[in-house]
């Protein structure tokens, strides 16, 4: 186990938060290696972010709660099968995060920046198909804004699946 899912670890134990072992054996944000989940640049505004793929209901489900880190220009691409209304919370999230939802075309619908360990809605305003989690301030910092292009493309046999 590493360092930082140690602390995890014991900060979370002493919380009595369930689910703790899964997400102890996948190890914190870093790449797909660590966590088992694809990983994707993902080009919006000026930047690039290498981001995992959570495309099965309980990948996003999970999402990066319980992480203690994010790499300056990692992140999360959550995919459903369908465009949607989304509404994303921070619970068990440690870190402070910005997300973008993204529709069909992939182009930016919304954007909004997000405390840790906040059950706060954040919706994305319009029907959204992706929504792009990366550490806060990384979508200011590179201009992505509604209407903003994204573009990505997901790995070979990943097929979004569940709610």
């Amino acid at each position: 186990m590493r360092a930082g899912a140690r602390r995890a670890a014991a900060l979370l134990g002493a919380a009595g938060l369930a689910g703790l072992g899964a997400w102890a054996a996948s190890g914190p944000a870093g790449g797909g290696a660590a966590s088992g989940l694809p990983v994707v640049e993902v080009r919006a505004g000026t930047g690039t972010v290498r981001a995992e793929v959570a495309s099965t209901a309980a990948q996003r489900a999970r999402g990066l709660m319980y992480r203690d880190h994010l790499p300056r220009d990692g992140g999360m691409l959550f995919v459903y099968p369908g465009e949607r209304p989304l509404s994303f919370w921070m619970r068990n999230t440690l870190i402070p995060l910005d997300i973008a939802y993204v529709d069909a075309g992939r182009r930016v619908v919304g954007v909004d920046s997000m405390r840790p360990l906040t059950d706060d809605s954040h919706p994305s305003g319009a029907p959204a198909m992706y929504a792009l989690e990366t550490n806060r301030g990384w979508m200011a910092e590179h201009g992505v804004r509604p209407g903003t292009p994204v573009d990505f493309e997901l790995p070979p046999g990943v097929v979004p699946t569940g709610d």
